[in-house]
């Protein structure tokens, strides 16, 4: 088995970004975007890191070809639900479609509504770190 992982960050943005506790959301400060790339360093023959928006990657990442995402992106509610309606495709069935931050409103209205619409009985599961997850 082919195993990679696929990481979406429009560095640009993050690089951008600084270390702020406002609304209770921490933004990744420049030192630690540079400080986990050179960690991944080892890896990056099994990573393909894609340096664009979420909504622009979901277009190169075939359906049906993840077995597991983890969305932690814009916490926005309009973002949540925009991420998991583009990437809900791209996990295989019997995969884990997974997130963060359960703890904040809009998050946890958009995983809600969107289970409900597209009809997921499969129980949702949490850790204490505030990560949501299911098997598809």
């Amino acid at each position: 088995m082919n195993e990679k992982q696929i990481t979406i960050e429009k560095l640009q943005d993050a690089l951008s970004r600084i270390e702020s506790k406002e609304n209770g959301i921490y933004f990744t400060p420049p030192l630690c975007v540079n400080s986990n790339i050179n960690l991944l360093k080892p890896y990056m023959d099994k990573i393909e890191l894609l340096e664009m928006d979420a909504t622009v990657a979901a277009s190169h990442i075939p359906d049906q070809s993840l077995d597991y995402i983890f969305i932690d992106g814009d916490h926005s509610y309009s973002a949540v639900v925009r991420d998991l309606d583009n990437y809900w495709d791209k996990v295989r069935t019997g995969g884990i479609f997974a997130g963060h931050d359960w703890n904040l409103p809009a998050v946890n209205q958009a995983v809600n509504e969107f289970r409900q619409k597209n009809n997921i009985t499969s129980e949702i599961r949490f850790t204490q770190s505030n990560v949501w997850f299911w098997y598809k």
